[in-house]
């Protein structure tokens, strides 16, 4: 059976062309073929991929694939690439795969492939300039955690599952887990352990009444 591809364009000549594309494969198809906005992208019907052809990302676009995982979805952006473009902040939203335009069709298969196994995949254009975004926010000292991430860490050194803070900020397990990860990779935890050692060396930890630090 083909795994289900959603396409939200915004060009409709670009979102007929990677229908055809994909169409020719014998793992994948698309049902569904919608313009890009505030309605179409609230889909809670389940697909193995949900592919945004865009320009740029930008605040719109991130607005979009927060909506998206809000219903669990995996997301692929395909689109083109500024200097100022918004890849940490799209990456902490949850993206799954993003595909310069400038690629061929081989690397838009590899990605529909990795996305719809629940794996990442970004080309190596974007995966360089992103390790160097990351690089320098580390350099500069501007990896910190947002406000909702400071909340969610609290939440699991209070010892809560995914699934109960899930439910207290009104998100699904899978946002809980990728931001999860965002904190893990942030302070540079390589596991949940990570997380307290770095709770207690920032003097969080030692203030909850049920895990306490030691030297």
């Amino acid at each position: 059976m083909k795994k289900r591809v959603a396409i939200l364009y915004l060009h409709q000549l670009w979102g007929e062309a990677l229908q055809a594309l994909i169409n020719q494969s014998d793992q994948f198809i698309v049902q569904e073929l919608l313009p890009l906005n505030d309605e179409t992208i609230q889909i809670a019907q389940p697909f193995s991929v949900v592919i945004l052809e865009t320009l740029c990302p930008d605040q719109s676009v991130l607005k979009h694939i927060q909506e998206l995982k809000k219903y669990e979805q995996r997301v692929l952006l395909i689109g083109f690439l500024k200097e100022n473009t918004l890849l940490i902040d799209i990456l902490d939203a949850g993206l799954d795969g993003y595909v310069l335009k400038s690629c061929g069709g081989k690397n838009l298969m590899m990605a529909l492939q990795q996305v719809s196994n629940e794996k990442k995949y970004f080309c190596s254009v974007i995966t360089e300039v992103l390790n160097h975004q990351i690089h320098v926010q580390n350099g500069n000292g501007k990896n910190e955690l947002s406000a909702r991430e400071k909340e969610i860490l609290n939440s699991f050194i209070d010892l809560q599952t995914p699934k109960q803070i899930a439910e207290v900020f009104n998100i699904s397990e899978s946002t809980v887990r990728t931001h999860r990860k965002n904190i893990m990779r942030k302070v540079g935890a390589k596991n949940v352990l990570g997380l307290l050692k770095y709770a207690c060396s920032q003097g969080i930890l030692c203030r909850n009444e049920r895990v306490q630090c030691t030297d």
